[in-house]
């Protein structure tokens, strides 16, 4: 009886040591980390391009899993917003639009250029719904509305001086995309400069005239960077090329079905008008190159000429090479581990 009493205790004494040691362990497991991705969208508040079709399948949760990291996702009212974001060490990966990415690159915040995610970012200029203007002079005198140090601040720049307008003669008002886009539907402004998806949207609704589209213009036009806080980038090398590995997979979605993936792309503003999708979208014969994430010498152009604009214009000092604000390793591991895992590349 005492030797069984004895072997029930060192039983006991057994499992109680066994859960000790278990709880033990489960708590030193590595718990997985945050990457925090913030989109700048002021017009609809909610993800666009690849980010959009990347959040929507799972694909930022199942690369990033891989790695030991969760996402957690942000919006902001435009790309100033996100650069205060970055330099406060608010957030880790950052979709925007490229005035304000390369502003933000130009003033070191502590950002990187790290990949794409759509290459043509057209612009477009419209009046309201019961003023027809038929030549650039007819903005003298206007109201035009646009949102100050964001993408349609470059479509205007280069507008402004590809046409040879004296500015001072037309009443520029800044307001953000969406504010824009409700004072020109309003009849509160004469004009409006935003993103081609938020006016050809307006126009389609009846509620403005186009009066011009970047996409007239391609090298007028801009794109979507992709930006990364630096010392997160730095510190977690394959959790920023998790990152690019997801828009990878987003860029094969689209091409796949881009009927249904239009509206996501837009900023989910198209409410199903596939045809406004695909002139917004597809401009190389449905192969869908423009979603890819590499930052390849055409977009390095663009960036070069919206840098040398804001030289022109006083918004930037002195001149700098845009090659210094991009670091492709990211893009190359991110390149490397697909290959590895046998992903099939678009063709």
């Amino acid at each position: 009886m005492k030797k069984n009493k004895i072997i029930a205790l060192l039983a006991l004494s057994v499992l109680a040591v066994t859960a000790a040691y278990a709880k033990e362990k489960k708590s030193k497991q590595k718990k997985p980390q945050t990457v925090r991705i913030v989109t700048a969208n002021s017009l609809s508040q909610r993800e666009n391009n690849t980010a959009a079709v990347a959040k929507e399948l799972g694909l930022f949760e199942e690369e990033l899993a891989k790695v030991g990291f969760v996402p957690e996702y942000f919006i902001t009212k435009g790309g100033i917003i996100l650069n205060e974001g970055i330099y406060a060490d608010e957030f880790d990966i950052g979709f925007i639009g490229d005035v304000p990415g390369f502003t933000g690159l130009y003033n070191e915040i502590g950002s990187v250029w790290i990949a794409n995610s759509k290459t043509n970012a057209d612009g477009a200029i419209a009046t309201r719904k019961d003023l027809i203007l038929t030549k650039p002079e007819d903005l003298y005198g206007k109201t035009v509305a646009l949102f100050i140090g964001t993408a349609p601040h470059v479509t205007w720049g280069q507008y402004v001086k590809g046409n040879h307008l004296d500015e001072s003669k037309i009443n520029v008002v800044n307001m953000n995309g969406a504010d824009t886009l409700a004072a020109l539907s309003n009849g509160k402004v004469d004009a409006a400069v935003s993103t081609a998806t938020g006016i050809l949207s307006a126009v389609n609704r009846g509620d403005a005239n186009l009066f011009f589209n970047s996409a007239s213009r391609p090298e007028w036009g801009g794109q979507y960077p992709v930006i990364a806080r630096k010392k997160f980038a730095q510190k977690n090398p394959e959790a920023t090329a998790a990152i690019i590995k997801a828009l990878f997979r987003a860029q094969v979605e689209i091409a796949k079905n881009p009927e249904r993936w239009y509206d996501a792309i837009s900023g989910y503003m198209l409410n199903g008008n596939t045809e406004l999708g695909a002139t917004l979208s597809n401009i190389d014969g449905g192969k869908f190159y423009n979603f890819l994430p590499e930052i390849t010498d055409e977009l390095y152009g663009k960036a070069q000429a919206l840098v040398d604009l804001f030289v022109d214009l006083g918004r930037f000092k002195a001149r700098k090479d845009v090659h210094t604000f991009a670091d492709t390793s990211y893009y190359k591991l991110a390149v490397r581990e697909l290959k590895k895992d046998g992903f099939a590349f678009a063709k």
